[in-house]
């Protein structure tokens, strides 16, 4: 349990690290940006080839008594001639097509999550691999060719990997300019926007997050089980707007009425606001509530305060990577009792930012 703790805790460092880096690549301008898409590409070309050279020295072992022609129009690709006497067979050809389709589907949702951060559509898949598969018959011919020579050479033992090796070159040179600038292209998140809350929100607002226990899971309140809930709670929060100190607003995109989180000033210490926020699942990791409250952090600057303050269970690792990413300082974690459920304690982590 604890070995997957923190194997978990790794791996969320390494996501907090690289999109550190994504984000200060992007402050410096497009071709940094550029340059950068382009060293994550190669790292994860060569993971690609790292999988295609395991695959295809495995499959080949155990394939290689599968002598059976291979027959029809892919026959007249693979010939004898290109892939050399007793090469075509499905035996020999196999492991090398298979291996390139494997390695370079894992390569594809590996780019699209990481090195282009797309939100490309299911269909744009379906195109790559049609297109992959288009590749990979001439990368498997290639292949052929680079191992039937090493063969000859004598030196068999290495065919495979070499020739897997320059086909994942070629691949990769005609996949970066495919991938950035058709199937993956960067989705680019709509600006969200604030407005005070209406009578006749608690709709909007139940269907869209305060009926979710998902999105309760780490908030102080429970997942609303009815409208009428809402409604009490939306008729209470019109109410406070009365109150100078009330600073709650709903989030919308910009343009649009139609609710799709929360944020407000909590609670005040020391005079600084403390500040709390939920979002639809919906829009979960698509870099708007990290728009929100850096907007939110601005309105609160301008209204006279120096110094924000903001906490996270640290079972939350989704909010605390909005918390870091909107540049809050870590300043200290303590074990409080769940306000939810007073027979259990859990660890809030606590951070602030100041005003420069």
């Amino acid at each position: 349990m604890e070995k997957a703790k923190s194997k978990n805790d790794n791996s969320t460092r390494f996501s907090r690290w690289l999109d550190s880096v994504d984000e200060k690549a992007a402050n410096k301008g497009p071709k940094w940006k550029f340059l950068w898409q382009i060293a994550k590409f190669l790292i994860v070309s060569f993971m690609v080839s790292l999988i295609q050279i395991a695959l295809v020295n495995l499959l080949y072992f155990c394939l290689k008594e599968w002598v059976a022609p291979i027959e029809g129009f892919l026959g007249q690709i693979f010939t004898e001639e290109i892939m050399g006497v007793g090469h075509s067979n499905w035996g020999y050809v196999l492991p090398f097509f298979l291996s390139n389709l494997i390695a370079n589907t894992v390569g594809y949702f590996l780019n699209k999550h990481k090195t282009f951060k797309s939100n490309a559509p299911w269909w744009h898949y379906i195109l790559y691999v049609v297109f992959l598969l288009v590749l990979i018959l001439f990368s498997t011919w290639l292949q052929g060719i680079v191992a039937n020579l090493f063969v000859s050479w004598g030196v068999e033992s290495l065919a495979p990997t070499i020739a897997s090796m320059a086909a994942g070159t070629v691949q990769m040179i005609l996949l970066f300019p495919l991938q950035k600038f058709v199937l993956l292209r960067e989705h680019k998140p709509k600006k969200v926007a604030f407005r005070k809350i209406e009578e006749g929100d608690e709709v909007a607002i139940f269907k869209n997050w305060a009926s979710d226990p998902e999105v309760a899971k780490y908030v102080t309140w429970s997942a609303h089980e009815n409208v009428e809930v809402t409604k009490s709670l939306v008729d209470m929060w019109i109410k406070e707007y009365e109150d100078k100190n009330t600073h709650r607003f709903l989030i919308t995109f910009e343009g649009k009425k139609e609710p799709i989180g929360s944020i407000d000033v909590v609670k005040y210490h020391e005079g600084n606001p403390k500040i709390g926020y939920c979002l639809s699942r919906k829009y979960w990791n698509k870099g708007y509530m990290t728009q929100a409250v850096n907007l939110f952090i601005e309105y609160l600057y301008n209204q006279g305060f120096n110094k924000i303050y903001i906490r996270a269970d640290e079972n939350n690792i989704r909010s605390i990577r909005v918390i870091e990413k909107c540049g809050f300082k870590f300043t200290h974690q303590r074990e409080e009792i769940d306000r939810k459920n007073d027979s259990k304690t859990i660890i809030v982590k606590c951070y602030e930012i100041e005003k420069e």
